[in-house]
C-alpha cells in the first residue's frame, strides 16, 4: 500500500562544481556581458541582463562573480590592453627617456579623451561602497599589472641612471594618475565650466606632470 503522504521532491538544476566547467561558464557569463555593453551600452548591463542571457537565475551570478563590478572589471581589462598597445607605440623613436616619458603622458590622457564612455565606465561607474572597495587590481590581472609596471619603467628612466627608491618612483606614478584623471573628470564630466582653451590646458598640464617627476627623481 503506497504511503499517501510520499511526494517526489521537484527535480533540482545541477550546480557547476568543477573548477574547469565553472571557468567555461564563467567565461560564458563574461561573453554575455560584453555582447550587452557592445550593443546597449554600460548601463544595459546588469545582473538580471546578463543571467537572463546565460539562461541561469540572478543568484546563480553570484556563484561565479562577487558583483556587477567584479563582472565589468574583465570588460575593462579589454581597454587596458588597448590602452597599453597605444601607450607603447607612442613612446617608439624618442631620442629621451623625457620624450617617451612626456609622449606616454599625452598619450594616456587622449586615450580617454577619444573613448569618454570607457572612461565613464571605468572611473565613474556606480556601485555600493563594498562593491567598489572589493575591486582591486593586482599582479594576477596582467594586463593591468603590465600597464602599472611600464609607467613605473618610464618615469624611472628619466632618472639616467641615478639611484631611485622605489617608494619615489611608486609616489610618481600615482601622482601622474591623480593629476591626470583631475584634467580628465573636468573635460569629460564638467561640461559647464568654459574651459579658455582645452588643448593648451592639456599641453601644460602633460609638460608639468613630467617637469615634476623628473625634477622629484633628479
Amino acid at each position: 500500500m503506497h504511503n499517501k503522504n510520499t511526494c517526489v521532491a521537484p527535480e533540482k538544476r545541477a550546480r557547476i562544481r568543477d573548477p574547469e566547467s565553472k571557468g567555461r561558464f564563467r567565461q560564458q557569463l563574461l561573453a554575455e556581458a560584453k555582447n550587452l555593453y557592445q550593443s546597449s551600452g554600460y548601463e544595459a548591463v546588469s545582473v538580471r541582463a546578463v543571467t537572463k542571457a546565460a539562461g541561469i537565475s540572478p543568484m546563480a551570478f553570484y556563484g561565479y562573480f562577487v558583483s556587477k563590478q567584479d563582472l565589468v572589471k574583465h570588460i575593462w581589462l579589454d581597454f587596458f590592453s588597448e590602452l597599453f598597445e597605444h601607450l607603447e607605440k607612442a613612446g617608439r623613436g624618442k631620442r629621451s627617456p623625457v620624450e617617451v616619458l612626456t609622449a606616454h603622458v599625452d598619450a594616456y590622457i587622449e586615450y580617454w579623451v577619444a573613448h569618454p564612455d570607457r572612461y565613464r565606465m571605468v572611473y565613474l561607474s556606480s556601485g555600493t561602497d563594498s562593491e567598489t572597495a572589493s575591486i582591486r587590481f593586482d599582479e594576477g590581472d596582467v594586463i593591468a599589472y603590465q600597464l602599472l609596471m611600464l609607467t613605473r619603467q618610464r618615469i624611472a628612466a628619466c632618472a639616467s641612471g641615478r639611484p631611485i627608491a622605489d617608494e619615489q618612483v611608486r609616489m610618481q606614478t600615482d601622482m601622474l594618475f591623480i593629476k591626470s584623471l583631475g584634467y580628465l573628470h573636468g573635460v569629460l564630466t564638467v561640461g559647464r565650466y568654459p574651459f579658455e582653451d582645452i588643448d593648451a590646458l592639456k599641453d601644460s598640464l602633460v609638460s608639468d606632470i613630467v617637469s615634476n617627476i623628473t625634477r622629484a627623481i633628479q
